[in-house]
């Protein structure tokens, strides 16, 4: 990988992004590691929703910080983060797959917004 051309590599493994207690994580030291090589990783437990088309699906990352994302580093460093804390999972991505079911996600958000004023 050294001398090839640029390349981007996505680990769909859980907490290739999670940092260890001196701020590495797997991911940011292969893209230290392979300067030519973007890499794509989790920073939680990674979740699909196969959204029914051939090779289609929704990743969600879920960690104990409810901050989970997948996470863009190159040479080294984080250059972009995807919010993917609410995916999957969530009542109103699956209503919008399976159906409308407007009582569930009315719970859900309920739920939701009760956790955040509790923070």
């Amino acid at each position: 990988m050294e001398n090839r051309e640029a390349i981007t590599v996505t680990f769909f493994a859980c907490n290739m992004a999670t940092e260890d207690e001196n701020g590495n994580s797997i991911a940011k030291q292969f893209s230290e590691a392979y300067p030519n090589v973007t890499v794509i990783a989790a920073n939680g437990t990674v979740e699909t929703i196969n959204l029914g088309v051939f090779g289609s699906y929704e990743i969600g990352v879920k960690n104990k910080d409810e901050n989970g994302a997948m996470i863009t580093f190159k040479k080294g460093k984080e250059v972009k983060r995807d919010n993917r804390a609410n995916y999957p999972t969530s009542f109103y991505f699956i209503d919008k797959l399976f159906g409308n079911n407007k009582e569930k996600k009315k719970e859900n958000d309920t739920k939701n917004i009760n956790s955040t004023l509790e923070k």
